[in-house]
Parts: structure tokens; sequence; C-alpha cells
């Protein structure tokens, strides 16, 4: 299988464990919107992302983190997905 790989990964594994981590954060403004042409980098949402999945991993319990296998049988690929990045 090969290995998920984007741009920054080895800096977003070093930064996952200093990101603070917050139950509640607060709200953000909602007001003038600016509507984006989905020009967001795909490897700026995985560096984004991959502390939250780590920090998911840790706090869901043992018995409860087949969920996401779940998922993958009824035919959706995200167990394999998340196997990647947190690989």
């Amino acid at each position: 299988m090969p290995t998920l790989d984007w741009l920054n990964r080895s800096t977003a594994f070093t930064t996952a464990a200093q990101v603070p981590f917050r139950l509640f954060e607060p709200v953000s403004t909602h007001g003038n919107a600016r509507s984006t042409a989905d020009n967001l980098d795909h490897s700026l949402w995985l560096s984004m992302m991959l502390p939250r999945l780590q920090r998911l991993r840790k706090l869901t319990p043992s018995q409860h983190r087949d969920a996401y296998g779940r998922l993958a049988r009824r035919g959706k690929n995200l167990a394999q997905q998340l196997d990647e990045v947190l690989a």
C-alpha cells in the first residue's frame, strides 16, 4: 500500500504535539464570507487536520475505535484514509 505523502508532512507530525487542545473554541464571526473557488491547497488541509485526528484517536476509547471501520464496511473508505494519514 503506498504511503500518503503531502508537501509538509514531516513538519505536520512535529507540530501536531504542539497544538493545544481546546474543547470549546470561540465562535468565529460569520459576517461577510468570501466565496473562494476552492483554491485551498490540499496539503494545508491535511496539515490542519492531522493534530485533530491524532487527538481524536487518543480521546476515543479503544472499544469504540472501530466505528470508522463500520463506515468502511458500508462502502466508504474512511478507515483506509485515516490509517494512511495517521500512519
